[in-house]
């Protein structure tokens, strides 16, 4: 879709391309794991610009790209410079104050949990029973 724009770029800017996965040339999700398009897609984009550690930068998007570029400026508009949408696929018929923060929630404590479990040793016990030990005192019976 952007190889014929990238030519009319300014020099010096990047574009980065993101391929979702189950899209473009990227590979599925593992087995178990589900698409839920809108809230897993903003949080790839939120991870994108972590990883690069962009503050502010611009999202074009085509199709069902501009939708999601349209929903992540929505909910994180301090990280966006600008936004443009071709072809835009409508994403969601709810009202700014539902989707907006519970999105921005969602997104926010999901990828605070994969911090927080990223950085944190496996537990290892020394014998299945005081695995199983913890493992029953942990359940609700």
């Amino acid at each position: 879709t952007f190889d014929p724009l990238v030519r009319h770029f300014p020099d010096g800017h990047r574009l980065v391309c993101i391929d979702f996965p189950g899209h473009g040339l990227s590979s599925h999700l593992p087995k178990g794991e589900g698409y839920n398009i809108q809230l897993e897609s903003i949080g790839y984009i939120q991870r994108v610009r972590k990883y690069l550690g962009l503050e502010k930068f611009w999202i074009i998007g085509h199709s069902m790209g501009a939708g999601l570029g349209s929903l992540y400026t929505a909910t994180f508009p301090e990280h966006v410079q600008g936004l443009v949408m071709m072809d835009l696929i409508k994403i969601t018929s709810r009202g700014n104050h539902e989707v907006v923060q519970k999105t921005r929630d969602a997104i926010t404590e999901r990828l605070a949990m994969e911090e927080k479990f990223q950085n944190k040793p496996e537990k290892v016990y020394k014998t299945y029973e005081e695995a199983l030990a913890r493992l029953l005192d942990s359940a609700d019976m």
